[in-house]
């Protein structure tokens, strides 16, 4: 309930999570106060070094969000 007010206040909405606290991802439990860090799953994107689920394989392979950013 104070992480909802909190994003409230901050005009922050889920979304925004992994930005604000420099992660890949952020999953919330709902009923649940606080924060639990853990390990990301998925392989590091060479381009923005984020552990993403969706980074394709290959020497050349980014991630989805850097791919859409750089093309092709």
């Amino acid at each position: 309930e104070d992480v909802d007010r909190a994003m409230a206040l901050l005009h922050l909405s889920e979304g925004n999570l992994p930005d604000v606290f420099g992660t890949s991802s952020v999953a919330r439990d709902p009923g649940v106060e606080g924060i639990l860090a853990r390990p990301a799953e998925g392989t590091k994107c060479p381009r923005c070094w984020q552990v993403r689920g969706d980074v394709e394989s290959g020497e050349d392979g980014v991630c989805a969000r850097c791919r859409a950013v750089v093309g092709g």
